[in-house]
């Protein structure tokens, strides 16, 4: 209400200024007026002098004239004489005519330099006024911008059309516009607290929420896939683990045999290091050689280890058998009655795994089906010698050979093993 009515105020004010510039503008035009007719009235004045001028030049030629004719003015001299006097009388007339001329001309100039300076004056108020009506422009122009701002402001924050509101329906007093300003500037501290209005949050909260029922549904079918891996997990462990404890049951037995069969007598077992979780757990070997105490295999002789690692060798190709085996010197620990029960056994297992067989053993050799040895007949030249045993007495010669010679050299490799780098039986 302040605003309009000082908007108001404004506007009368404009009002009678502009009345004021109408009057300055027709005073104007009459000090205009009034400056045209003196301008007239100069003109005139200079035409008399003028004609004056030209008067006295005429003058100026008769008297030229009156000297040249002196003769003539002589004897006219009575008649020169009044004419001169009708000439100075005429004369003395154009100078109180000039005279008062003058004296029009300078009360002229008086009123012509005080219109000016009245115009001048007028000028000056005229350009105060203007510059009066320029600043009312202004604070006009900052009043609608103000107005268009409040306009725009309800609009965007509260979307109230400002031309809809009826200023009457909403009288306030100045003790309530106090209030009232202090109430906006409190509920505008409240909405500055809150930040900036998000305008597209309510569709970044439907993709986040799209998201979101996506991001479940993936979890839920990972947790699923999840179950059922361990479901799948815990069955494969549990038939792991009786698979696991049945052959190791079935190992347990064999080895025991194979040990009492290896050591003539004696006992053997296998125990778990951690019964509760078997397919995590290491196993302990623990033997009873015959004749001695039960105890553990790290305490054995190297003999005794080597063919308790053979019993336990051999127990595990009875439950799981292999067709193809090799073995390194896995007698040279063993002395020669161990060497009989040890090949004993093994042809127990021909007829289903082929052994390969790395040896300086003779009994180990003479077993073979097929004998290859390296040997050095020059030095710094190996060669390889293979002899095949078919039965008996029959032998198939190897490369490059003849039977007895391939024969002899591979008797040769036996017998001094120390001339060649090997011997392997098949």
């Amino acid at each position: 209400m302040e605003k309009e009515n000082e908007l108001q105020s404004l506007l009368s004010e404009r009002e009678n200024v502009l009345l004021e510039v109408q009057q300055v503008r027709s005073q104007t035009e009459q000090y205009q007026q009034g400056i045209h007719h003196l301008q007239d009235s100069m003109r005139l004045i200079a035409q008399h002098i003028a004609k004056d001028n030209d008067r006295l030049v005429f003058l100026g030629e008769g008297l030229a004239r009156f000297d040249a004719k002196d003769v003539e003015l002589t004897e006219d001299e009575s008649r020169c004489h009044g004419m001169a006097q009708e000439y100075q009388s005429q004369l003395h007339e154009v100078d109180l005519s000039l005279e008062l001329l003058r004296q029009e001309k300078t009360e002229a100039e008086t009123r012509l330099e005080q219109q000016s300076q009245a115009i001048h004056a007028s000028q000056e108020k005229q350009k105060q006024i203007q510059e009066a009506q320029h600043q009312i422009s202004l604070q006009i122009m900052d009043l609608d911008y103000q107005f268009k701002n409040v306009a725009e402001r309800l609009l965007q924050r509260y979307r109230l059309n400002l031309a809809d509101l009826d200023p009457q329906a909403y009288p306030v007093t100045p003790e309530e516009l106090q209030n009232v300003e202090e109430d906006i500037a409190q509920l505008q501290t409240k909405v500055d607290s809150l930040g900036t209005v998000n305008l597209l949050a309510i569709e970044e909260y439907q993709e986040l929420k799209q998201r979101y029922d996506f991001l479940v549904a993936q979890k839920k079918d990972l947790e699923d896939a999840r179950d059922s891996l361990m479901e799948a997990i815990r069955k494969i462990n549990r038939t792991t683990k009786q698979l696991f404890e049945d052959t190791f049951a079935q190992v347990q037995v064999a080895f025991r045999e194979y040990y009492q069969t290896l050591f003539r007598g004696g006992d053997a077992r296998l125990t778990l290091i951690d019964e509760e979780h078997p397919l995590d757990s290491g196993i302990d070997i623990v033997v009873r050689p015959p004749g001695k105490k039960l105890q553990n295999m790290s305490l054995l002789s190297g003999g005794e280890k080597a063919l308790t690692a053979v019993a336990l060798l051999f127990a595990l190709f009875k439950i799981r058998p292999s067709p193809f085996c090799l073995l390194d010197e896995v007698d040279a620990p063993l002395d020669e009655a161990n060497i009989d029960r040890f090949l004993a056994v093994l042809r127990s297992f021909v007829d289903t795994t082929q052994f390969l067989i790395i040896t300086h053993n003779r009994k180990t050799i003479a077993m073979g089906d097929s004998l290859y040895g390296v040997t050095m007949e020059e030095p710094g030249v190996s060669k390889i010698v293979s002899v095949k045993v078919r039965s008996g007495d029959e032998s198939v010669p190897g490369e490059d050979l003849h039977p007895s010679v391939a024969t002899e050299e591979a008797m040769r490799a036996i017998q001094h093993p120390q001339e060649t780098t090997g011997a392997v039986t098949s």
